[in-house]
């Protein structure tokens, strides 16, 4: 029976269980310091999904909002540290994503704080004095690196002349930060010698009508710009560009690239997406992910111009870098035409090259199709073959131990429909039916003798009884395949019981896998309507009155409760597999 037993584990472990996706995601806390509309926010938000889109194994993502362009008070801050402890109270985080100052602030300052020890990668951080050092030794702070002086070097660039330089920014924190800076950058940049004013406090229509007032040799660098939020009136990054750009005189440069493209004639920008990229891979990185497959479109921060604001101000193209990034040129007709004619002569030679390759090409399609239809059967057959042999396997130990071999072709039918009502996926359901035929896979290591039984076990007969948990997790998870793995925790837990009077490791209620949990309800349900050599066949009034009494103490009382509701469908799946007729024996428990 041993032989069989590794025969069959090492027939069962084919490649198409190496790639089988792990069961558990990692849990992801994302907390943002703007609100979702914010469109830098956004940005940040789209960067860190397309590379965690990417991972090889899944990840859930929790995202909180302090939307504190609006709100910064500590009243407000105390409010949200409440609510986060009554949302996710005995939620397990693995990591903290963290975007820009006002989220790392709020985290650095957290007492007692409920990510100590986590990793945690904060982006966008304008404050190179933060540090998360004292929260965790797994943090990571990628400070946002304002290309200011490259944008200084682009206005120097264009040959103006300046006469004056206007900075428009608002009093929060970042605004703040980048203030100081532009104001470090200036004085040793080549712009040293032309007056700065900055511009702060006025409201958004007062801007743009003194911007009318401007001339064409000043030159506006726009901040961060929401000056009202004080009175509630809070504008996207969009409303604030279009606003001043459309009355403004003068050119106005940016920092970022989405206030380009209302107005704004451009700069040396960063994009909120490459943060947001590299902060998921840092969190990859973290976490212990495979990163080889990720695609990283990293590219920097680059000189990026509105082709139509740049022409409105009267600047001289010829003087734009040959890197320059054109938004919205104008068309060319001799270059459309060029592509035209590049385009077909392309696909003239394409056309050209599938006439003269036609007939091997269609050869080859066919006996690839024949060969891919092969290996798809193969495939089919194959899985259908570790299936039964799997059944097979499980029949022999149930019928060494005195049982019928439909016991667990009934246990597998319903383990899958229990776990099909307790919300579990199609392939969770799958992989439920087919491995929980396993369950008392260690019994083959029981001797006969107490197998056999007719009688109660004497107390050192059931702890011989009791290591066939052990024995089954240690037959099974000698192989590297999925689905040994998973048959494995049910063989080991199935006897765990919900309160924790259970063995072999006395686990209570979520600490046992949900496969074992349904795997031993399936298993009693169907050993207490069946007979026993030990016992006789009990009623449905007796085993209903049984599941409920155990709710909560031996069961997981969702899953009893989901049993008894549907009690009629899993007695219809018995009857589907019946035992051969025995007499009922009345020999007690």
């Amino acid at each position: 029976m041993r032989r069989f037993v590794y025969l069959l584990i090492a027939v069962c472990t084919p490649s198409a269980f190496a790639h089988v996706e792990h069961w558990q995601p990692k849990h992801v806390l994302i907390i943002h310091s703007y609100e979702p509309s914010y469109q830098w926010t956004t940005q940040f938000q789209q960067g860190i999904e397309r590379i965690t889109n990417q991972y090889p194994e899944p990840v859930k993502l929790s995202i909180e909002y302090l939307d504190t362009k609006r709100i910064t008070s500590q009243t407000y801050l105390d409010a949200f540290k409440q609510y986060f402890a009554i949302k996710y109270d005995n939620y397990h985080f693995d990591a903290v994503l963290l975007t820009d100052d006002n989220a790392q602030r709020l985290v650095s300052r957290w007492s007692p704080n409920p990510f100590a020890g986590l990793p945690i990668i904060a982006g966008g951080v304008n404050d190179f004095s933060a540090s998360l050092d004292h929260v965790t030794d797994k943090a990571k702070i990628l400070y946002e690196r304002d290309d200011i002086q490259g944008t200084l070097n682009f206005l120097d660039s264009l040959n103006q002349n300046w006469e004056n330089l206007y900075l428009l920014t608002d009093s929060s924190h970042t605004a703040s930060l980048i203030k100081t800076a532009f104001e470090q950058e200036l004085e040793t940049s080549r712009l040293a010698d032309i007056p700065l004013t900055i511009v702060e406090g006025k409201s958004l229509e007062n801007t743009a009508q003194w911007l009318t007032t401007l001339g064409k040799t000043d030159a506006v660098i726009l901040s961060h710009y929401n000056t009202e939020v004080d009175k509630g009136h809070y504008y996207s990054y969009e409303q604030i560009a279009h606003t001043l750009a459309e009355k403004s005189a003068a050119p106005i440069f940016v920092f970022w690239e989405f206030y380009i493209n209302h107005g704004v004639v451009g700069g040396v920008v960063n994009r909120p997406e490459d943060i947001g990229e590299q902060m998921a891979v840092e969190l990859a990185r973290s976490l212990s992910i495979d990163m080889s497959g990720l695609d990283i479109a990293h590219s920097g921060s680059r000189a990026v111009v509105e082709y139509e604001a740049f022409i409105k101000h009267n600047l001289d193209q010829e003087l734009l870098p040959d890197d320059v990034i054109l938004l919205n040129p104008p068309k060319s007709y001799v270059r459309d035409n060029i592509e035209t004619i590049g385009y077909s002569l392309v696909s003239f030679f394409c056309l050209l090259a599938v006439i003269i390759n036609q007939s091997r090409t269609i050869n080859q399609k066919r006996e690839l199709n024949l060969k891919s239809r092969k290996i798809v059967e193969l495939q089919k057959k194959t899985m259908q073959v570790q299936k039964e042999m799997i059944h097979v396997l499980g029949e022999a130990i149930e019928t060494r131990s005195g049982e019928t071999g439909n016991h667990v072709k009934r246990v597998a039918k319903l383990s899958a429909h229990l776990g099909k009502l307790a919300g579990l996926t199609h392939r969770e359901i799958e992989m439920l039916e087919v491995v929980s035929p396993m369950h008392d896979v260690g019994k083959i290591s029981i001797p006969e003798a107490i197998l056999d039984k007719p009688g109660k076990l004497t107390a050192d007969e059931w702890e011989v009884m009791k290591t066939h948990t052990h024995a089954g997790y240690n037959l099974l998870s000698s192989s590297k395949g999925e689905m040994f793995k998973m048959a494995a925790i049910i063989a080991y837990q199935h006897h765990e019981k919900w309160d924790g009077t259970g063995y072999p490791n006395g686990l209570s209620d979520q600490q046992i896998h949900i496969f074992a949990r349904i795997t031993a309800i399936a298993d009693v349900f169907d050993a207490l309507l069946s007979v026993r050599c030990y016992k006789r066949a009990w009623t449905n009034e007796e085993v209903k009155a049984h599941f409920i009494h155990q709710a909560g103490k031996e069961f997981d009382p969702e899953l009893t409760s989901l049993l008894i509701e549907h009690y009629s469908e899993f007695t219809a799946i018995r009857h589907c597999y019946p035992d051969a007729v025995k007499e009922q024996l009345s020999i007690a428990v």
